[in-house]
């Protein structure tokens, strides 16, 4: 090697030293996503606000199950609280949490949407559009609840309000102040039945960020104030992703990249095997001929053997193995092992994908009397092909 080429990798290796140094020494950037999750300390993290609920409450129960399961199956009562960024819950269980409150229970959801504030049952409508504004305020219409300063998030989020509610049946607890001289609804009070509920558009209030600022913590305290802390109160840590499912690593390098200074150190190891193969990678032997590796022809072979069950007209073969080539596309995307075609499956399946349950009653129904067939035309296999593939597009 030249003494100018070291010279020139020695220089870029000192520049890439430096580079390495300021960057490990740099404090970690802030994470600002939106988990609301109860093991978080980040800005949007739940900690702090979970934390106050369980010194304030005489019986917390984190809830784990789905609200479907939990409503069908077990008996429980006092208070349910969810606070998520998005809230969205099939029909049924909606239908099962609104005869759950009707008994006298009471339902707090705090959330930018969820299909709880658009309900034509509850004859309420939430803003379509997204609004985001900084240093918005929230305060309460209880005089008792005012103070002399407003609760001010001073950064730039998202808005949620409530267009249109039933004046003559609901109360509205609070609102956020958007702009000068604009007021909106985002905090509702509902009856229903014995129970009531109470529907609120700003989770951003109960995010460690928001508690620590001031006074703030006082907030969310008063919007516990609503509910009644002697009984029991269910905490929803289902659609917490972060309580319930750890972190999955895809790259065998997770370590060293979860690290900064591994992190770091990595890349110079790299930066420097690039330097060192740009001026020392020349070659020294002979070229090495290319043979040309053996051709994949597993995509003919199969089109192959497609057209012989296809000129043999057989549809019944076809049929039955487009049947179990589709129950193993469950299992492998959805984690759904469909043994036995019953309701808790199509309940299931109702929840994870964007297709009503009559569709899917229809399309199993149809697999069933298939599967008893023991010749099935090609009008058959056509229909069920048809419904399979729509199916899979509104996964």
């Amino acid at each position: 090697m030249l003494k100018s080429y070291k010279f020139f990798i020695g220089f870029l290796l000192f520049l890439l030293a430096v580079l390495i140094y300021f960057e490990t020494s740099a404090p970690p950037p802030v994470n600002w996503q939106k988990t609301y999750s109860i093991k978080d300390k980040i800005p949007y993290g739940n900690y702090i606000f979970y934390q106050h609920l369980k010194n304030q409450s005489k019986d917390l129960k984190l809830v784990e199950k789905s609200p479907y399961e939990l409503m069908k199956n077990d008996s429980i009562t006092g208070s349910y609280i969810f606070i998520n960024q998005n809230l969205v819950l099939g029909e049924e269980t909606t239908a099962l949490i609104l005869n759950w409150i009707e008994k006298g229970n009471t339902l707090l959801i705090s959330a930018e949407k969820s299909n709880f504030f658009n309900l034509d049952t509850l004859q309420t409508k939430q803003n379509n559009e997204e609004y985001f504004f900084k240093n918005t305020t929230y305060e309460f219409y209880n005089e008792k609840l005012k103070t002399n300063s407003s609760y001010i998030f001073d950064r730039n989020t998202t808005v949620n309000f409530f267009e249109e509610i039933d004046t003559l049946q609901q109360t509205a607890l609070g609102k956020i102040n958007i702009q000068k001289n604009q007021e909106e609804i985002n905090f509702l009070k509902i009856p229903y039945g014995k129970g009531k509920l109470l529907l609120h558009t700003s989770p951003e209030t109960f995010s460690n960020y928001f508690l620590l600022k001031e006074n703030n913590h006082e907030y969310a305290e008063k919007i516990l104030a609503y509910l009644d802390l002697e009984k029991t109160l269910n905490y929803d840590v289902y659609h917490d992703r972060n309580y319930n499912f750890p972190k999955y690593y895809d790259s065998p390098l997770y370590v060293i990249l979860g690290n900064k200074y591994l992190k770091w150190g990595y890349y110079f190891l790299l930066i420097g095997g690039f330097l060192y193969i740009l001026f020392e990678g020349k070659r020294k032997q002979k070229a090495i001929p290319i043979i040309t590796p053996l051709e994949n022809k597993s995509y003919q072979y199969i089109r192959s053997i497609a057209g012989l069950y296809l000129d043999k007209k057989d549809h019944t073969t076809i049929t039955h193995k487009q049947i179990k080539q589709f129950l193993d596309f469950i299992k492998t995307h959805l984690r759904v092992e469909i043994k036995e075609i019953n309701s808790e499956i199509i309940n299931q399946l109702n929840e994870l994908t964007a297709i009503s349950k009559e569709e899917i009653i229809e399309l199993f129904e149809e697999i069933k009397y298939l599967q008893q067939k023991s010749v099935i035309s090609k009008k058959e296999l056509l229909s069920l092909h048809k419904k399979i593939n729509r199916f899979k597009k509104n996964i």
